[in-house]
Parts: C-alpha cells; sequence; structure tokens
C-alpha cells in the first residue's frame, strides 16, 4: 500500500538525518502522533497536504511515475465507455418494453444488422446465435434478457446489433 511505502521512506530519511518524531512533527507542522502511526503503516487515510509537509520537512522529492497514472485512466476510460454502453442498452430495454410499435422496427433494424454479420462473417458466430435468440423473443422478455447477460454483459453490449 501506498502510505505504508511513505512511512517506510519518512522513516528511514528521518532516522538517517538523526532527527527525532518530535523534532519532524515541529518541522513539518504535524502532530508525532500522524508521524508515528503512518511510519507504522497504520495511517491508510493519510492527507496529501500532510505527506507534503513531512517530505518537504525531510527534503524528500516525490515523483509520480505517470506509466502508473497513464495506466489507471486508460482503465477508467475503460469502464466508462462499457457503463455508457450498458446504460444505452439498458435505456433500448425499456423502451422495447414499453413502446411495442416502435419495438417492432427497432427489432427489425437490429435482425438486418445480425444478417449482414452473417453473410459478412463480420462477428463471432457466438454472438450472432446469441444476440438472434434474444432478438426472437417478444419485447418485454428480450428487455429482461439484455438486463440480465450477466458475465456476458459487456462483450454483449460491445457486440451489438442496435444501430
Amino acid at each position: 500500500m501506498l502510505s505504508e511505502q511513505i512511512g517506510h521512506l519518512i522513516k528511514n530519511k528521518r532516522a538517517s538525518k538523526g532527527l527525532k518524531q518530535e523534532d519532524l512533527a515541529r518541522d513539518a507542522a504535524v502532530s508525532r502522533d500522524v508521524i508515528s502511526r503512518l511510519e507504522q503503516g497504520h495511517a491508510p487515510g493519510i492527507q496529501a497536504d500532510t505527506v507534503d509537509k513531512l517530505c518537504s520537512a525531510l527534503g524528500i522529492k516525490v515523483q509520480v511515475h505517470e506509466q502508473g497514472v497513464s495506466q489507471r485512466l486508460a482503465r477508467f476510460e475503460q469502464q466508462r465507455v462499457v457503463d455508457q454502453r450498458k446504460d444505452r442498452h439498458l435505456r433500448l430495454a425499456v423502451e422495447l418494453a414499453v413502446d411495442g410499435a416502435r419495438a417492432r422496427d427497432r427489432i427489425n433494424k437490429a435482425k438486418d444488422q445480425i444478417e449482414l454479420w452473417r453473410r459478412g462473417k463480420l462477428c463471432s458466430e457466438f454472438y450472432i446465435r446469441k444476440w438472434s435468440e434474444v432478438l426472437a423473443m417478444r419485447p418485454k422478455k428480450m428487455a429482461q434478457a439484455m438486463a440480465g447477460f450477466g458475465e456476458w454483459e459487456s462483450a454483449m453490449f460491445q457486440n451489438s446489433p442496435w444501430i
């Protein structure tokens, strides 16, 4: 955990400078108790400004490695896209369940898309079969099926015939 690593770094740097916890607490304007908990690895909720004060008082330059940040941002972005797809499909499921007239038109267009996949071999047979099964249902059942794909939900929404 990051707070444990920071605590270890602060303890080592403080000791190498011959400082007591009380000295560092005074220099950094933080409580000795915070330093003690951090150095013992018992401060998971430590505030960033407190870490800044301690590092500044000890002359520690902290660098954040961009690669780790970039990877986390990429994962957040990927999850955002997945959530958007899910939201769009669940709103569509509700529309299909409540608007029978419009549902038929939307379902027929989705079936046409499945046929394009089949003819052009544009999608895995698994998705063609699964979506064909869903599209053969009545609109209310179809809505329930779309809301309950389970572990296949992200993949089904990524490979979707709804244009």
